[in-house]
């Protein structure tokens, strides 16, 4: 029998004990993981037991730059986390729900928000269509992704050109810029590519129209057979945009000239006219052949 009393009060005890311990109050939350991609949202719940009635839950987050909590446990991803500067791997992040000496952790982890559109900007307009340049003028161009927040590798953007001699393109590093630069008259497409999206703008480049063309020494008018002369021109502007400007128009059988280097060569003695022109401009200059 008094084996029994002593047993009673030590069960009492510890019932008694039990009752008035917070540290037995546990918080169970709904989600203990998640995966959130970038601005996506979701509701935390808790409930605790013992249960009560209304309690008063505490939520925090570790780093609410990356991971935020409202009072209500709502959870927002708000970017990527990084522990280390060099980790290529997300971190999660540790949102915590604390009551009356107990508390409960979800670890979140924010994923990346895709690129869904993508387009071109030249002058300051997306889808500008054949945008006009002279030779030798640059223009920036841009790459504008939507949604603007979304997390893009600059580096993973494949700039192109589709004439090379008519506009060459070059990327500036680090950013969704690249500057375009027109070299000859003519037409290219130029585009822009980041994973299986592709924009892209046709750029014309008109030809610079010279004004006025004049042959350079003129004096210097003869020329042995078997020999070569190179003769050369000025313009008026000096940029302007020649092509094939030499052909000879009297004395064929005297002579030949390299249309576009303006290089002449003596066949046989006798005269001959050389043309130089350049769209609506032209000078000419005679050449004598001599033994």
């Amino acid at each position: 029998m008094k084996k029994f009393s002593i047993a009673m009060a030590i069960l009492a005890a510890m019932v008694f004990a039990a009752c008035n311990n917070n540290d037995a109050v546990v918080i169970r939350l709904n989600e203990t993981e998640l995966e959130l991609v970038k601005g996506e949202t979701k509701q935390l719940t808790a409930t605790i037991l013992p249960a009560e009635a209304n309690p008063a839950f505490e939520w925090f987050s570790s780093n609410p730059e990356y991971v935020s909590v409202s009072e209500t446990g709502l959870v927002k991803a708000e970017k990527l986390y990084y522990k280390n500067a060099s980790d290529t791997d997300v971190s999660p992040v540790s949102i915590y729900c604390k009551y009356n000496g107990g508390a409960s952790e979800c670890k979140v982890t924010v994923t990346p928000l895709d690129v869904k559109e993508l387009n071109l900007e030249i002058d300051g307009k997306v889808g500008s269509n054949d945008v006009k340049l002279k030779p030798g003028e640059t223009r920036k161009v841009v790459a504008r992704y939507y949604p603007e927040d979304a997390d893009i590798d600059f580096s993973k953007l494949e700039w192109a050109t589709s004439e090379f001699e008519v506009i060459s393109i070059t990327p500036v590093e680090g950013t969704a810029e690249a500057e375009i630069k027109a070299s000859w008259n003519g037409s290219a497409l130029i585009s822009v590519a980041y994973s299986s999206l592709k924009a892209s703008e046709n750029v014309i480049v008109d030809p610079i129209q010279a004004t006025s063309v004049t042959i350079n020494n003129k004096s210097n008018n003869t020329v042995k057979v078997g020999k070569t002369l190179k003769l050369t021109a000025s313009f008026v502007p000096a940029n302007a945009t020649v092509v094939n400007l030499w052909e000879v128009t009297a004395g064929g059988e005297y002579a030949k000239i390299d249309s576009e280097t303006g290089v002449l060569t003596a066949l046989a003695a006798g005269q001959v006219t050389v043309l130089v022109k350049a769209g609506n401009v032209r000078d000419e200059v005679v050449i004598n052949v001599v033994e």
